[in-house]
C-alpha cells in the first residue's frame, strides 16, 4: 500500500517485529558513471570546504529492493558512502535521470511516545548537511559493515541513547518504509515507548554524548502533533512516520 503527502511516500504500511525484519548484503559496492562521479566530487569538495557544516565520509547500507514474504520484510542492500550519497541523492537527485546511480542510503527514525503521552521531536542543528533547522523526530543512517548486519533497530537504540541519552524503552516496532521524495531517501519508520516520563528524560538529556544533533527539544501532547507539524517545519520523512503513527493510534481507538 503505497501513501503519498507533501514531498513523502510511504511504500509500505506494514507492522514488523525486529525479528521480522531480515537484511541481506547482496555483497558489492556501487560503481558510478565517470560523469556522476565528477559531480560527486565536486559536490563534496564544496560542502567540505563550508567550515560551518558538519559532514564526513563513511560506508552506508544502501537499499536495492525489499519484499515481504510470509509477514517477514526482506532488505535487500548494498554498499556505497556518505560522499556519493551526497553528491546524488541530496544534491542531484532531480536532475539524474539514471535512478540507477542513486545511492538510495538507508535510515530510520522513530516516533517516541514518552511515559506521559508526549513526543519527543527535536530541530535539527544549523551544522547538519540534511533537514537543517527543520523539526524532526529522533533518526539515523544506516552504516555499513563487511563482518555484520547493521539492522535498523540497532541503529535507532544506539541514536536514542547518543541523542537523547536514552536507553529506557519499553518497545519499539517498525510500521512501515517511507521515502523523502526530495531526496529519494529510503526510511524504516518506527514506533518506540519509553517508561519514563518527558520530565525524566528532559533531565538525562543533559548528558546525551550527541546533543548538538538538535538546538531545541520539545516534548509535545500525542493529541497536538498534528497541529505543532501543520505549525512548524517538519522533515517530509519525520511527517511520514508521525502519520503512521497517528493511523496506529486511531485505529487502536477504534477497536
Amino acid at each position: 500500500m503505497k501513501l503519498s503527502g507533501r514531498d513523502f511516500l510511504i511504500h509500505l504500511k506494514q507492522s514488523f517485529y525486529e525479528q521480522e525484519i531480515i537484511l541481506h548484503d547482496l555483497n558489492y559496492k556501487r560503481e558510478y558513471s565517470p560523469n556522476t562521479q565528477a559531480l560527486i566530487e565536486a559536490e563534496w569538495k564544496q560542502v567540505t570546504e563550508n567550515k560551518e557544516i558538519f559532514i564526513f565520509n563513511g560506508p552506508v547500507s544502501c537499499l536495492d529492493h525489499y519484499e515481504v514474504v510470509e509477514n517477514k520484510l526482506h532488505i535487500y542492500y548494498f554498499e556505497s558512502d556518505y560522499k556519493s550519497y551526497y553528491g546524488t541523492n541530496i544534491r542531484s537527485s532531480r536532475s539524474i535521470s539514471d535512478k540507477s546511480e542513486l545511492a538510495n542510503t538507508l535510515a530510520v527514525c522513530t516516533v517516541v511516545e514518552t511515559s506521559d503521552n508526549k513526543i519527543i521531536v527535536g530541530r535539527r542543528g544549523k551544522h547538519l548537511a540534511e533537514g537543517t533547522s527543520l523539526w524532526h523526530v529522533p533518526g539515523g543512517t544506516l552504516e555499513y559493515y563487511p563482518d555484520r548486519v547493521n539492522h535498523p533497530f540497532d541503529v535507532m537504540r544506539r541514536e536514542l541513547e547518543e541523542e537523547l541519552n536514552l536507553t529506557s524503552i519499553s518497545s519499539m516496532i517498525c510500521l512501515g518504509l517511507g521515502e523523502n521524495l526530495n531526496f529519494k531517501k529510503p526510511e524504516f519508520l518506527l514506533y518506540t515507548t519509553t517508561n519514563l516520563t518527558s520530565t525524566e528524560i528532559a533531565k538525562k538529556l543533559e548528558q546525551a554524548s550527541d546533543a548538538n544533533e538538535h538546538s531545541e527539544i520539545r516534548f509535545i501532547p500525542a493529541h497536538e502533533i498534528s497541529e505543532f507539524m501543520d505549525n512548524n517545519n517538519f522533515t517530509e520523512i519525520g511527517t511520514a512516520a508521525v502519520e503512521l503513527y497517528l493511523d496506529m493510534s486511531n485505529t487502536d481507538k477504534n477497536r
